[in-house]
């Protein structure tokens, strides 16, 4: 997020209160030193956890554009955060944004790979339900920097969506690309789209 990066995550933080949530100092010591810790100590490799956190009440106050604007104040809304990390399956995971996540790639097949996303996105849910959130907005978790397969994300989407897909009013998908680029976008749309 500090160091330049755009993607949804970072778009979120820029548009909201969701990185001083996220960067208070009792949950950078509970989840993100403890995650560097272990990554550090090799306890833990760039496929990462399923640790989330909940943050309810984000507000939401500039606008979501390349230069982000600040909005009337009658225009702030609030929505609640889950964050999660998806698998880094970079060739080389450390880099600027990511200076802690070491030098060795991960190698999964597309089954594990599957399974990963499948389980991580039912915790995703299940929070998300015991919260009793209405209305969910999913992106496309971990196919960008971190290269995750859009078939295989969308996949596993699918399959955790269908066992509490009643328990919610809508589920939708924010899956961006670039005009270009359209692989994450048609991926999603073959597999998920109505």
């Amino acid at each position: 997020m500090t160091r330049g990066s755009n993607a949804q995550e970072e778009a979120i933080c820029r548009c909201s209160s969701l990185y001083f949530h996220i960067t208070e100092r009792g949950i950078t010591e509970k989840f993100h030193n403890r995650h560097r810790r272990l990554l550090r100590e090799e306890r833990m490799d760039v496929r990462y956890n399923d640790d989330c956190i909940f943050t309810p009440n984000v507000t939401v106050f500039k606008t979501d554009t390349p230069q982000p604007e600040l909005m009337p104040e009658s225009d702030w809304y609030t929505v609640d955060v889950v964050t999660c990390a998806a698998p880094n399956l970079r060739e080389q995971p450390s880099n600027a944004m990511n200076p802690g996540s070491g030098k060795k790639p991960v190698r999964l097949s597309e089954r594990k790979l599957l399974e990963l996303h499948i389980k991580r996105m039912r915790r995703i849910l299940g929070i998300a339900k015991q919260e009793q959130e209405e209305v969910l907005i999913l992106g496309a978790f971990g196919c960008g920097a971190f290269c995750n397969s859009p078939k295989v994300v969308a996949e596993a989407m699918a399959e955790a969506v269908k066992e509490f897909a009643y328990d919610f009013t809508a589920i939708e998908f924010a899956v961006y690309c670039s005009p270009g680029d359209t692989r994450n976008y048609d991926e999603f749309q073959r597999r998920l789209g109505t």
